[in-house]
């Protein structure tokens, strides 16, 4: 076990693997079920380094047949997330915190609720971890607090950022829940700020704790030169450095990572056109999160290809948008409503996080307004019922895959500004933020 430690750290995946496999075929000899699950575990993690992710599930498995322990659970479950399953991510992380006295797990479901764009929780999880004083847990799970503070930081300032800006796309139809809605603005870009400043500060001293300064002169470390371009990110010519020396470490190993760095180059410089190449070196199974953060950065760019890259965001995960500051760009059809209703109806729509086309709203001959274009991808049908004797009907339908994304109704006791308000902020918040599967066509 400890020369597969050893051979993995060296970035030396053949003898890596041959030693972790005789450690688990001793393991099995004796019958010691909690040894064999720590050198599957550990062979699932040597797998993922080298991003043979089929191989590093299947141990992760292995792992939990021989004993079902927390940490495989999360193991399973980081991968789970990185194909942006979050239900079955979110099942494994909480088995693992049932099983588990460490705040590890907190933190793992502090992260899923972030990407997945339930900013609250993800703000309530976070914040409880940096509360824990006893830090005895992180000699078991071979981590420091340098870097656990710096993963908490990290999901804090991306929280905050997201509750930023969602809260722009959250209308109000009173001047005083408006006035209270810019208030919670800035506090939470002072908030993001602050979180942002630490993440970089405990970035720069993991970076630090593994020897290598900042002219490069000690022998380099691959997580110390990802730590240096995390603190230095702010800063593209000196970020750089790092990245393009991390690039030629990693690569002249394991081939595999060249997109990842082609990526972040792009981000870098806002190179769109590289951004969008990068997402072709992804694996389109394992590697969904990292094809919604190029989706992401190029939907920001404005460009031409930014509503289809916006449109493939949200069908991988529709919780990303908003707290990017993105719109999702809609054929919106309103049924049941007069056009001064309709009119009011697609302008606090829009302000929740639609992007539905500019043209004007036209009659369709049935009493409906449509103001959509049918290239869209997803149309948005909203159903008002006859003075407001009912909730009002709405269905978000993917015309790609013909599968209902959302249907639900929604109260709107009148056609007040506030009501629309209100009823413009709950469809958001269900369209952006549910993480459940989509309806099937016909259900």
């Amino acid at each position: 076990m400890t020369l597969g430690t050893l051979y993995a750290d060296a970035y030396r995946y053949g003898e890596g693997k041959e030693w972790y496999l005789r450690a688990i075929e001793e393991g099995e000899a004796q019958d010691d079920r909690s040894f064999t699950s720590v050198a599957w575990y550990n062979l699932s993690i040597l797998e993922s380094r080298f991003y043979h992710y089929d191989l590093a599930f299947e141990d992760t498995n292995a792992s939990l047949d021989a004993r079902n322990r927390a940490s495989g659970r999360l193991a399973r479950g980081e991968m789970q997330l990185r194909r942006l399953d979050f239900g079955k991510a979110l099942a494994d992380y909480e088995a693992a915190r049932e099983m588990d006295t460490s705040p590890l797990s907190k933190l793992n479901l502090a992260q899923l609720y972030q990407i997945s764009g339930r900013l609250e929780e993800a703000r309530l999880y976070a914040e409880d971890c940096l509360k824990g004083g006893d830090l005895s847990w992180m000699l078991h799970y071979g981590i420091d607090p340098v870097r656990y503070r710096r993963d908490i930081h990290d999901v804090l300032r991306k929280t905050y950022r997201g509750l930023e800006k969602t809260e722009w796309q959250r209308p109000y139809g009173k001047a005083a829940e408006w006035f209270r809605g810019r208030l919670r603005i800035a506090v939470y870009r002072f908030k993001a700020a602050g979180h942002d400043h630490l993440f970089r500060k405990f970035s720069l001293a993991s970076a630090e704790a593994y020897g290598l300064k900042f002219d490069g002169e000690e022998e380099e470390h691959l997580d110390a030169l990802i730590q240096f371009y995390n603190a230095f990110e702010r800063y593209p010519r000196r970020a750089v450095f790092y990245l393009d020396r991390a690039r030629a470490f990693e690569t002249s190993i394991i081939p595999a990572a060249l997109a990842s760095y082609d990526l972040e180059d792009g981000i870098l410089f806002k190179k769109t056109d590289m951004i969008l190449a990068a997402i072709e070196g992804f694996d389109p199974s394992w590697e969904r999160d990292m094809i919604a953060k190029a989706c992401t950065e190029a939907a920001k760019t404005g460009g031409p290809e930014a509503a289809g890259v916006t449109e493939r965001l949200f069908a991988l995960n529709r919780g990303a948008l908003r707290q990017e500051g993105l719109r999702l760009p809609v054929e919106l059809r309103i049924e049941g409503a007069g056009r001064r209703l309709a009119s009011r109806l697609a302008r606090y729509i829009g302000g929740a996080g639609f992007s539905p086309v500019t043209a004007a709203a036209t009659d369709d001959g049935t009493g409906g307004m449509v103001r959509a274009g049918t290239d869209m991808r997803f149309r948005l049908s909203v159903t008002v019922p006859e003075n407001f004797a009912s909730p009002v009907g709405c269905e978000l339908y993917d015309k790609l895959r013909r599968s209902v994304v959302l249907r639900r109704n929604f109260p709107l006791p009148s056609g007040s500004g506030a009501d629309i308000a209100d009823f413009a902020r709950s469809l958001g918040d269900a369209v952006f933020t549910a993480t459940a599967p989509p309806v099937k066509s016909g259900e």
